[in-house]
């Protein structure tokens, strides 16, 4: 039985526009589970186990700020967490979709959810035909906010239908992981087209073009639907 497993993280709130809350931004990380990635899974895990992370899990947003549990690591400590997840994420088949809101311009948080869904719903349903064409299709999400719980559930449900949903543990699964990481990137993205990356966030990339010949080339290499 084919399947299709499909992994979301989401970066950003349903509050009203800020500055440092610019954009609202949901990533779906797909991949054909008939390409086996344990060996990769392996590799990175190992890798891993020189750092003292909880869980093992990566967060690519604080790593770059210095926040949580990396806040007692050197940039290059973290440049090399931050490597490690990049590096599988290149070598791994998979595609992704990144749906952007921007705020700024909308009057109530609740267009956010209007906005979100819908592009949600457009997206699945321009790919219909490719979706079916698997037995089986699983969406999982952690649940870290109930209102994209929401637009997940019945947005799957209305346009590609029986699907299952299951709640990840971030800690557990590496491609949750990498939804993350392709967050921050479309956020780095946004950012660098806009000139307004912060003094740490290019120092951590040693400079703007770095940031976009070495990292962000991810975003076109892995675009849906390539590799699915």
């Amino acid at each position: 039985m084919s399947t299709a497993a499909i992994y979301i993280d989401e970066s950003g709130t349903f509050s009203e526009y800020e500055s440092r809350d610019p954009y609202y931004i949901v990533t779906l990380v797909f991949h054909d589970e008939a390409n086996d990635i344990s060996t990769q899974i392996g590799n990175l895990n190992a890798n891993l186990s020189e750092f003292a992370l909880p869980n093992k899990a990566v967060h690519t947003g604080p790593i770059i700020r210095r926040e949580f549990e990396y806040r007692n690591l050197d940039i290059t400590e973290r440049k090399r967490i931050f490597n490690l997840l990049f590096y599988f994420a290149r070598r791994t088949p998979f595609c992704y979709k990144t749906i952007v809101v921007e705020k700024k311009h909308l009057d109530d948080p609740l267009d956010i959810y209007a906005r979100l869904a819908k592009r949600l719903a457009a997206f699945l349903s321009e790919n219909m035909g490719r979706l079916l064409a698997y037995d089986h299709i699983v969406v999982n999400y952690d649940n870290g906010q109930s209102e994209l719980t929401k637009i997940i559930v019945a947005v799957f449900s209305a346009t590609v239908g029986d699907i299952e949903y299951r709640k990840v543990t971030p800690s557990d699964c590496k491609l949750f992981q990498v939804a993350d990481l392709i967050c921050t990137l479309c956020f780095l993205f946004m950012k660098y087209e806009s000139k307004t990356l912060s003094r740490s966030e290019q120092n951590f990339f040693s400079s703007r073009k770095d940031l976009k010949k070495s990292y962000l080339s991810l975003l076109n290499d892995k675009a849906f639907p390539a590799n699915l």
